[in-house]
């Protein structure tokens, strides 16, 4: 209603003289609204008397959609009795009516519930202060900043998790450096950092040293939340440390991997790069040390190329008339980008396949697309062309090629600007 007068007299020049009718009519809406806003009030109040009983018994299986229908009058009853029954109540009955309100309540309710906030049981109070936030508007989190600078650890931790989701994010910087190191519950400290992981940060958001130096695995998840999104120049010993330490699940290790490969151009140093190739020397059946190096090869280090082609290349020389275990390391050769030897490979293992009708049939389309891909890498343009031929694709299944580097130079050129449908 104060919004609607606001507009309204906004909407009359200052120095308009108003007639008289347009002044009864103006009074005549007002009157009308407060009439509605009144009938809506006693709807509220009625429906509460009448539900209240029947939701307090059950609340998490209460169907909560009548209530929101009264919202938000209906949260002035729900808080007057929240706050007759601060007294006389155990946390566990008042419980109930926090739940409500945070899912009916508008930013008045919200104030007015932050008012008590101080009388309410711990129990009670911490998921008061989330319903106070959520609901209170953008600058609610002042609301709930006291609560964090006093009370108990555990009501400060959890007023940390609240402002992590709805504060302003450079002012969570100077609230983690507030709590000393040694006074974070780790769970609490990983779920600050996991939210602030999913909100947009500034470039220049820094985490504390204390945080930042924290051994725990447990933090560790949320810090690399922090990290995947804003890079830190100090991490990379942390970083590789986090991925070179087996006994940690592989998951952390791979999400530690991929905030360190994300990261390395922050970096002063390749000291990390060195560690993940060392780690490969001393530790090659690692579950991991596949992904490691493909990791270590997109960095531009040359042992991750190492150690993905010394089983490969072993192979072939063990078989060198095996066709099948050239046509393997031709694969991965042409994965690595190293198409002139994979061109090597595939030559020669063509030629082994051409006089072998059996073995020619069994050679698979996406054999001769990988030839073709390292022909056309090496500029072997007739043999690229021919063997992009044998692989028997239609247009249409070759289309999904398109894009692929070693085909993108020659689509101005026949015959495989007609191979792709371009023309």
């Amino acid at each position: 209603m104060l919004a609607l007068l606001t507009a309204l007299t906004l909407a009359c020049p200052q120095g308009t003289p108003v007639s008289g009718a347009e002044a009864s009519g103006l009074e005549s809406l007002l009157d009308r609204l407060a009439a509605r806003t009144a009938e809506r009030r006693q709807k509220a109040e009625a429906h509460w008397l009448e539900q209240k009983e029947l939701y307090l018994k059950a609340p998490d299986q209460y169907d909560l959609e009548g209530f929101g229908a009264l919202a938000p009058e209906i949260q002035g009853p729900v808080l007057e009795d929240l706050v007759a029954q601060l007294d006389s109540q155990p946390g566990s009955a008042l419980l109930p009516y926090v739940g409500l309100l945070s899912e009916i309540m508008n930013p008045t309710g919200a104030e007015h519930l932050a008012l008590h906030l101080p009388a309410l049981p711990l129990s009670v109070r911490l998921p008061a202060l989330t319903a106070v936030a959520s609901r209170g508007g953008p600058k609610a989190w002042r609301l709930v900043e006291p609560f964090f600078h006093q009370g108990p650890m555990q009501q400060r931790l959890h007023s940390m998790e609240v402002l992590a989701i709805y504060g302003p994010v450079k002012r969570c910087q100077s609230w983690l450096q507030a709590l000393p190191a040694d006074q974070w519950d780790e769970r609490s400290l990983s779920r600050v950092l996991q939210r602030l992981g999913q909100r947009s940060l500034p470039e220049d958001f820094r985490l504390p040293e204390s945080v930042r130096q924290n051994p725990s695995p447990t933090v560790l998840t949320g810090l690399l939340s922090v990290w995947q999104q804003i890079p830190d120049p100090e991490s990379e010993a942390f970083l590789s440390g986090a991925v070179t330490t087996l006994h940690l699940q592989t998951k952390t290790r791979q999400q530690a991997l991929s905030v360190l490969e994300k990261s390395a151009l922050s970096f002063r140093w390749r000291n990390a790069e060195r560690q993940l190739a060392d780690h490969l020397r001393n530790h090659a059946s690692d579950p991991m040390a596949e992904t490691i190096a493909w990791t270590l090869h997109r960095l531009d280090h040359k042992d991750g190329a190492k150690f993905l082609l010394r089983i490969p290349e072993a192979e072939v020389k063990a078989r060198p008339r095996d066709y099948r275990a050239r046509m393997k390391l031709g694969r991965l050769l042409v994965d690595l980008d190293r198409h002139h030897d994979a061109y090597k490979e595939y030559q020669v293992a063509i030629k082994q396949v051409e006089v072998n009708e059996y073995a020619r049939r069994r050679v698979g389309s996406d054999d001769w697309l990988y030839a073709a891909r390292a022909a056309a890498g090496a500029r072997r343009l007739k043999d690229a062309a021919e063997w992009l031929e044998s692989s028997h694709l239609s247009t249409a299944e070759l289309r999904q090629y398109i894009n692929l580097p070693e085909f993108q130079a020659l689509l101005n050129k026949q015959p495989f600007k007609r191979m792709f449908g371009e023309g």
